[in-house]
């Protein structure tokens, strides 16, 4: 099945229109490909993007080996245990502040028993 999606940025200057085209082999209405559509792109939103932000994750050019797909298992287990602390501070903020203080490492570290 061959389908399109449109998406129009309006929040941010210069407006933006983007027409997508897929193929799929699954056969589906159309409020069933937007809906699968939005899960893909709120997992970018929710994990890759963070991780770019917090961990600077694009700028890194490991190519050695399995050195990138390890650092990047690094990088996810630590942004899930950074997710877990109730402290009202970014994510990026947080993986700093664990970085310098001790004693919040130690409670980061502390959810890996729990």
């Amino acid at each position: 099945m061959h389908f399109c999606s449109a998406r129009r940025r309006t929040f941010t200057p210069p407006l933006a229109c983007e027409t997508r085209y897929h193929i799929s082999g699954r056969k589906a209405t159309a409020v069933e490909f937007l809906k699968w559509g939005r899960h893909h792109w709120s997992i970018e939103n929710e994990c890759h993007w963070v991780l770019d932000l917090a961990f600077r994750e694009d700028d890194h050019r490991l190519h050695d080996g399995h050195a990138a797909a390890n650092l990047s298992m690094v990088r996810r287990m630590a942004l899930s245990l950074l997710k877990k602390m109730a402290v009202k501070l970014g994510m990026k903020n947080k993986r700093l502040k664990a970085s310098y203080d001790n004693t919040f490492s130690e409670q980061v570290f502390a959810e890996l028993s729990d």
